[in-house]
């Protein structure tokens, strides 16, 4: 998979989200890569130990790649982010 869009996942409320674009879009041979914040310090943030590993689990289940937020700015394709959470 050449292709491949982003998401932006400060929260595990998130994937509700995104996980059907991912599947819709691993259906059209275009890959995902999820891109993981800093901890919100909320009980839904992806840092918190069993929300990272069920996200892990998730992540290796559809195929999606996991990468830092610091990363984004060098990503050349379309990202998806829940409107005004996720970006410092």
């Amino acid at each position: 998979m050449n292709k491949k869009i982003g998401f932006i996942v400060p929260a595990m409320t998130h994937l509700r989200y995104f996980i059907p674009i991912v599947h819709e879009a691993k259906k059209r041979n275009i890959g995902s890569i999820f891109f993981i914040g800093k901890d919100n310090g909320k009980y839904n943030s992806v840092r918190l130990k069993e929300n990272l590993n069920f996200l892990k689990q998730t992540c290796s289940n559809y195929n999606i790649t996991m990468n830092s937020l610091e990363s984004l700015p060098t990503f050349k394709g379309v990202v998806f982010q829940i409107e005004g959470d996720g970006w410092p």
